[in-house]
């Protein structure tokens, strides 16, 4: 195909034209009661597939929907089988024409034609008026007085009320246009707000592009008065391209075919490339299972932290201490960097730097690192890297070919997977295996990406290979990755890779690399944001009610959970508490996830212990696997018991909640991370579980003689509360242990007692995190995007202080008929102790502590009675309903009487 020609005038004495690649972005979507879906990714390329080759229909298995008829004619989507045959609702491509550049950081490339309203509206005034809309929404979903603009108000009539792309834009995105006499509103009245999210971004990214001087955008189909300005007739052979000219981006419309008609197989020389698919790339009959992945995946990952090896000879190091290559635990490593390295192939896994990795790989901050560049013509350039780092690599790719996306492969390892080290504080040398004076070849990946982007078969592996060179702030890249990996976390990609020419697991590994690029920095309710993108799309009427008995409440809670399949944890989530007459919307789900962690050591002691300094962890699993089974909530097994508590703090992360009491923090690293633990944090970790007394977690152990602290180890340990002896090493128990190797069995000690001795423990709560999330212990979003002490704090919530007070008191809502007993409210709160305000807030909430993000929101309303009556709560909606009690003794009386009284949702 001839490429697109677009002329431009530069400051010389003659005008020139260059090539630009284009990208025909086209997504599908479907029409769900007024609000257009994008198609799950794996279902997007073969949508595509079959348009470009001009099928009339498709038929496509979408598990566990059904099978439908794909009309491409009539824009329909029919249900063959499944759920009400027959049934067809309206789908839609959205395509886009967009110069490669767009998506190219620092480059300024345009949307040339669009089928998308948003990239109609071209006035500023009418996007800030969307943008402010949107907004207040977002951030206040429970204010529902925020949900509705009327659009002949002066303030929306000309900016909003009078351009229908804007009206339209808002339809698609969930809201209703409803008129009463001459007023018009838009309303949105759906419950989840998460395509708001979405749509905000798009408004964003759409203002701050008007705001830059570009030409019109010409629509698909448009009149011939809104075309660019034609190109000029001396232009100079498209081969002339001077290398630091830069294009106008001028186009007409009559060079963009229509969106509703599959492009020719003859494309003109002066017409747009339509980068169109055969039919051949993507199986159109192959259907992929929408099943959710067992977790089977996560037994491939290496032992959480596994203890180096020592030999009997008392002065060799341990292995995590000989390589100096490990990225600096500050930057990368509290969110679990790639410590263990990759291996080649298409599914990357951990590996271990003991391993024999052929070149010098003993990379050092400060210590320049020397790679030779090979160029398309051959030519070779020598350069140094200081910080050993993928952007400092594609940076003098780019000075040194002139590419604007450049990729670059390991000559003499072409799997070597480069895009890894996209991941922040993992070193190139780690990640690719790249050696000292290496050979990398650099190639120009700009038509690659157009194509694949066309195509939908761009992998996430091509997106990491040139990560920091793309233009992330442009909302399409970060939905593809998003949408990408959701649909690889629900386990429905096989054909969409095989196609691709890839893994699911291979994928996982890069999009692991690409969250943390993009949202590793973020705040903690940013990434809390992203990992619920991340989940299956929740149906309105789609919902799992976990039943649940007060006075057996861990047994029915656990049994429960345990019954619950992967797709059913993923659905909208309720309790019923029998004999109670709440209906869930939020605040017995709350009181659930409270009452499981306070029952939790209480109910299942032989199974859990509390630390010293008061935090939880399993008992050892020697311990464990010695306990009866009438002390395990009705199990058979301590796994089961540990699997079905890590699925109830899945839940609780996922939906913002707390359990209220804190886990050890080197048990969720456990649970999180497969990284190397070095003696410093051994010691740390210690200190915080056990307090500072410990001898082990002191400097004397290592400075002093061990004759001096009166300590005669070997290379073994009595299990605490056990007669049981481990050995740390083969043989262990008859190494003596020397002031020369001390360290080292200091290290094996407690990494054994922190670590080894509770791993099939903590293998098992994550593996009920991964039936909530799924992935892999290094692909699960949540485990990924947070560190160890984040997940702590998130579970344990806070207590609440003064500052979590000031908070409540600022997000409240009171109601002026009740204003002087909310003002003896807050006096009664900040006179109170931690105790008394967690009793209230659990009683007007559901839950005894704030959780990682903060109260959001509060309201103190009016009830019937006086003196005598006690206050009533709507926990779903942090509601206290306060009678107007005459005095403030009077509203403290009756305030502790209903937290004595409170045990479960009644009517009073």
């Amino acid at each position: 195909r001839a490429p697109a020609r677009l002329c431009w005038r530069a400051c010389l004495s003659r005008p020139r034209r260059i090539s630009v690649s284009m990208a025909e972005f086209a997504r599908w979507q479907w029409d769900d009661q007024g609000q257009w879906r994008d198609f799950s990714e794996q279902y997007q390329a073969e949508m595509e597939a079959s348009f470009q080759s001009r099928a009339d229909s498709i038929q496509m298995d979408i598990p566990p929907h059904g099978t439908f008829k794909m009309d491409l004619k009539q824009m329909q989507q029919v249900t063959v089988k499944g759920r009400i045959v027959g049934y067809s609702r309206d789908i839609r491509r959205q395509a886009r024409k967009i110069e490669a550049g767009y998506f190219i950081l620092g480059q300024e490339g345009n949307i040339y034609a669009s089928d998308a309203a948003i990239d109609k509206i071209e006035a500023e005034e009418t996007l800030k008026a969307m943008e402010a809309v949107l907004a207040r929404i977002v951030d206040d979903p429970e204010d529902f007085g925020r949900r509705s603009v009327n659009l002949e108000d002066e303030e929306y009539r000309e900016a909003l009320g009078m351009c229908e792309e804007a009206v339209e834009f808002m339809n698609e995105r969930g809201f209703e246009e409803i008129e009463e006499g001459d007023a018009r509103f838009l309303v949105f009245m759906q419950d989840d707000i998460g395509g708001l999210r979405d749509a905000l971004q798009e408004v964003q990214a759409r203002l701050a592009f008007v705001r830059k001087p570009k030409p019109a955008v010409a629509s698909i189909g448009s009149s011939s008065s809104s075309t660019a300005p034609a190109p000029p007739s001396n232009e100079v052979p498209s081969n002339e391209v001077a290398s630091n000219e830069v294009p106008s981006n001028e186009v007409t419309a009559s060079e963009v075919p229509p969106s509703n008609q599959a492009p020719s197989n003859e494309v003109p020389s002066n017409e747009v490339p339509s980068n169109e698919v055969t039919s051949n790339e993507v199986p159109s009959n192959e259907a992929p299972a929408n099943e959710a992945p067992s977790n089977a995946n996560a037994s491939d990952d290496a032992p959480s932290s596994e203890a180096p090896s020592l030999a009997k000879s008392s002065k060799e190091a341990p292995s995590n201490e000989a390589a100096d290559c490990t990225p600096s635990r500050g930057e990368g490593g509290r969110f679990g960097s790639l410590s263990e390295g990759q291996d080649a192939g298409a599914s990357p896994p951990c590996w271990s730097f003991a391993s024999t990795v052929p070149g010098d790989l003993s990379f050092s901050p400060g210590r320049p690192w020397a790679l030779k560049l090979v160029l398309p013509g051959g030519e070779e350039r020598s350069l140094n890297l200081v910080d050993d780092t993928l952007e400092e690599l594609l940076k003098e790719a780019v000075s040194a070919s002139g590419f604007r996306l450049p990729i670059v492969r390991v000559i003499e390892d072409a799997d070597a997977p480069v895009g890894l080290a996209a991941e922040p504080g993992v070193p190139l040398c780690r990640a690719a295996r790249v050696a000292r004076d290496a050979r990398l070849a650099v190639e120009d990946f700009e038509k690659t990406f157009v194509d694949k982007l066309a195509g939908g078969l761009l992998r996430l592996q091509d997106l990491a290979a040139v990560a920091p060179l793309l233009a992330w702030e442009k909302p399409e890249l970060p939905r593809l990755l998003l949408g990408r990996l959701r649909s690889l976390l629900e386990g429905s990609c096989e054909a969409w890779c095989k196609a691709a020419g890839c893994s699911a697991e291979s994928e996982l590994s890069y999009g692991r690399a690409l969250l943390r690029f993009l949202y590793a920095d973020k705040p903690l309710e940013k990434r809390l944001e992203v990992i619920k993108q991340l989940l299956p799309v929740e149906k309105r009427n789609d919902k799992t009610l976990l039943k649940v008995k007060r006075k057996q409440f861990l047994r029915t809670a656990l049994s429960g959970l345990q019954k619950l399949t992967a797709v059913q944890l993923r659905r909208q989530f309720a309790v019923q508490f029998e004999g109670e007459v709440a209906e869930d919307h939020g605040g017995p789900r709350r009181d659930f996830f409270g009452t499981f962690g306070a029952r939790l050591l209480a109910e299942l002691p032989a199974l859990w212990k509390q630390l010293p300094r008061g935090a939880l962890v399993p008992v050892a699993d020697l311990v464990a696997e010695l306990t009866p089974k009438s002390k395990m909530a009705g199990f058979g097994d301590a796994a089961s018991v540990y699997r079905a508590c890590g699925r109830a703090c899945g839940l609780a992360a996922r939906f913002g909640d707390v359990v209220g009491e804190e886990f050890a923090e080197f048990f969720l690293h456990q649970v999180a991370r497969d990284d190397t633990v070095p003696l410093e944090e051994l010691q740390q970790q210690l200190s915080h579980a056990e307090g500072p007394g410990d001898i082990r977690a002191s400097q004397a152990v290592l400075s002093k003689p061990l004759v001096e602290l009166g300590l005669q180890p070997t290379l073994s340990r009595i299990i605490s509360h056990t007669q049981v002896e481990v050995e740390l090493v083969p043989g262990g128990r008859d190494v003596e242990v020397t002031d020369d190797n001390k360290a080292e069995w200091l290290q094996l000690h407690l990494h054994n007692k922190l670590y080894g001795s509770l791993r099939k423990g903590a293998d098992s709560f994550r593996e009920g995190i991964l039936d909530v999330f799924g992935g892999s212990r290094r692909t699960c979003p949540l485990l990924v995007l947070l560190s160890p002490s984040e997940l702590a704090r998130l579970w344990a919530g806070a207590c609440v202080g003064p500052e979590q007070l000031r908070r409540w008191r600022e997000v409240a809502v009171v109601s002026q008929e009740v204003q002087k007993q909310a003002d003896w409210f807050w006096e009664l709160l900040e006179e109170g102790d931690e105790e008394l305000r967690g009793g209230i807030l659990k009683f007007a909430t559901g839950v005894h502590r704030i959780g990682g993000v903060g109260l959001q929101c509060f309201e103190v309303q009016p009830a019937d009675g006086g003196d005598e009556s006690l206050p009533s709560a709507m926990t779903c909606a942090n509601m206290l309903q306060l009678p107007r009690y005459t005095t403030k003794a009077a509203l403290d009386k009756q305030l502790r009487k209903a937290i004595e009284l409170c045990d479960g949702f009644q009517v009073l």
